[in-house]
């Protein structure tokens, strides 16, 4: 956790940004969703306590020495990039569902979206 703090300006610079085609005519911002402290938060919880059936967020294992740590940040490199991908970029929630409702080119199902924050993402347009 210490490198992450070390490194924390660049990761709120460069991970936890924004950018949407509607907003400041397409510039980048500072993720309003996705934070710094939250997500340490929640990579603790799930590192050191785990979800569900005893998974947990791999780290990095100490008894590899470097190769342990590189291992550990691997991971949490893949798993920022495919959050970037689904959910940071956008500042929307988390669970993106490309599906139709009846093969419709423009409606999606109400159930699909996630409603969190009291954002209504059916409105939301991309």
């Amino acid at each position: 956790m210490r490198w992450l703090h070390a490194r924390r300006s660049r990761i709120e610079g460069n991970i936890l940004v924004s950018k949407h085609a509607g907003t400041l005519g397409g510039m980048s911002y500072f993720s309003r969703e996705y934070a710094f402290e939250p997500m340490l938060e929640a990579l603790r919880t799930t590192a050191f306590y785990g979800v569900g059936d005893q998974r947990y967020f791999f780290l990095g294992d100490e008894g590899k020495g470097l190769r342990g740590f590189n291992a550990g940040l691997t991971n949490l490199a893949f798993f920022l990039a495919n959050a970037m991908a689904e959910s940071i970029t956008n500042d929307s929630c988390d669970e993106v569902h490309w599906e139709k409702v009846d093969g419709s080119s423009d409606e999606y199902a109400i159930s699909n979206s996630c409603g969190q924050n009291g954002r209504d993402y059916g409105s939301e347009i991309w």
